[in-house]
C-alpha cells in the first residue's frame, strides 16, 4: 500500500516471524519475532483495527509483548490468517 489516503480499516494483516526451526538451535534466529511485533504495531499505528492484525510466530511472543488487541496465535474460531471462520477474505 503506497497510497497514504488508503482506507486501512478493512485491511487484514498477517505477520509471520519464524525464530525457531526444527533443524535445531543452530538454525534459530533472535530477530524475527521482535520484528514481527514491530510490524504489528506499525499497522496498528496506521489504523488497521487490532482484531484484523495477527502475529504468527515461533517461539510465541512473551506475555505482554503482543500489541494490545492484536489476535494471538491460535485464537479459537479463526483460521490461519486470523479471519473469522466463514468471513469473506476479499
Amino acid at each position: 500500500m503506497t497510497d497514504p489516503a488508503a482506507n486501512l480499516t478493512t485491511a487484514t494483516v498477517v505477520i509471520v516471524g519464524v525464530g525457531e526451526h526444527e533443524a535445531g538451535a543452530g538454525w534459530s534466529l533472535a530477530g524475527p519475532v521482535p520484528d514481527a511485533l514491530r510490524f504489528a504495531q506499525y499497522f496498528l499505528d496506521r489504523g488497521v483495527p487490532a482484531e484484523r492484525v495477527q502475529v504468527l510466530s515461533t517461539p510465541l511472543p512473551p506475555d505482554g509483548a503482543l500489541p494490545e488487541g492484536a489476535l494471538p496465535p491460535g485464537r479459537p474460531g479463526h483460521g490461519a490468517a486470523g479471519v473469522p471462520a466463514g468471513a469473506s477474505r476479499r
